[in-house]
Parts: structure tokens; C-alpha cells; sequence
């Protein structure tokens, strides 16, 4: 996984790309850096590493490993669906 610790570029809200996702794996690295493997529900992508934006990295590992643990799925907002790509926005969904 490439270094996005120091990533800090702000994304405007309505540019985010939104997707139904089962979260696959959550977890800290070691340069504090919070990540998340996702797949959409949808097929457009499956089991991709997002990193979470820096200022909400408590609440995007808090909301990912509630729903890996309750196996919820998770509205999303992330920047992309590639390896580099961040997540701006988590809500877990009932089921």
C-alpha cells in the first residue's frame, strides 16, 4: 500500500463518488493512517484499499469495524475507487 499519510487535499462534496459497500478488512497502519478495504455491493469495484481522510480517521475505523462486526454494509463517499483513493464520507446502513 503507497504512503497517504500526508495526503490533505480537500475534495468538494457533491464531486465524491457514492457507493453501497460490505467493508472487507479495517485497520490502523503504522504511519497513523486508518485503512479500509471495500467492495461495492454494485460490482464496480472489489476489495480496494481506501485510506481515510485525515480528520475524521477515529470515526471512519469506528463506523468500519462496527459494520464488519455486525456485517452491515456502508454508504460511501470516496474520492475514487483505486488504491489511492480516500474516504470523505462513512455511514453504516441497517440492514
Amino acid at each position: 500500500m503507497p504512503d497517504v499519510s500526508n495526503i490533505t487535499a480537500r475534495v468538494n462534496v457533491s464531486d465524491l463518488q457514492w457507493y453501497d459497500c460490505r467493508i472487507e478488512s479495517a485497520g490502523p497502519g503504522e504511519d497513523e493512517t486508518i485503512w479500509v478495504k471495500m467492495t461495492d455491493t454494485g460490482g464496480s469495484f472489489k476489495q480496494v484499499w481506501f485510506t481515510a481522510l485525515p480528520a475524521i480517521r477515529p470515526q471512519v475505523l469506528e463506523t468500519a469495524l462496527a459494520a464488519l462486526q455486525s456485517s452491515l454494509t456502508c454508504s460511501v463517499g470516496v474520492t475514487g475507487t483505486d488504491d489511492q483513493s480516500q474516504i470523505y464520507r462513512i455511514h453504516a446502513n441497517a440492514q
